[in-house]
């Protein structure tokens, strides 16, 4: 049975650097974001910053993101996460609009009521559309989750979005 995990595991790593070894299209994505979010059915405020390496379809993506509620005297529920993803982009990458999803682990911290400062491991999943309007600047859409033990948190909004051409030559 281990050999068969480590095998499989080869074998993903393999057909993951297919791009890097073919020397296709690569770039690096700062995104910016802003939008409302939601932690159990509470409507709050929510931005998002993202580094994100594309290598032709696959995506590897940092995500940070905070939640929030804007006009209470007291925020009586925040969350946040930092999350790893790993994600295809659907459609050809160098098309002018593109969609990509991923999923991951993400680290989550809570604040809820009683200021109780809580922290868990996540599974953050992502959803990107967006429209470029050169080689290196879009905006787009987003859409996120994150799914924990502790208070589940979903939201969307609209991002800005800067490229780095990582392709040699």
């Amino acid at each position: 049975m281990r050999k068969k995990v480590i095998l499989f595991i080869v074998m993903l790593s393999i057909i993951g650097t297919g791009s890097i070894l073919a020397g296709e299209y690569r770039y690096a994505w700062f995104d910016l974001g802003a939008g409302m979010g939601t932690i159990n059915w509470n409507r709050t405020f929510s931005v998002q910053g993202r580094f994100a390496v594309q290598d032709g379809r696959t995506t590897y993506t940092l995500r940070g993101t905070q939640l929030g509620m804007m006009f209470e005297e007291k925020p009586y529920c925040n969350a946040w996460d930092i999350g790893l993803l790993y994600g295809r982009t659907l459609t050809p990458p160098d098309s002018r609009t593109q969609v990509s999803a991923g999923i991951g682990v993400a680290l989550t911290g809570m604040y809820d009521e009683e200021w109780d400062k809580r922290k868990t491991i996540g599974i953050p999943v992502d959803l990107y559309i967006w429209y470029r309007f050169s080689r290196s600047l879009g905006i787009g859409y987003y859409f996120y989750l994150n799914g924990n033990s502790i208070k589940s948190f979903a939201g969307s909004g609209l991002t800005f979005r800067i490229g780095i051409n990582m392709n040699k030559g």
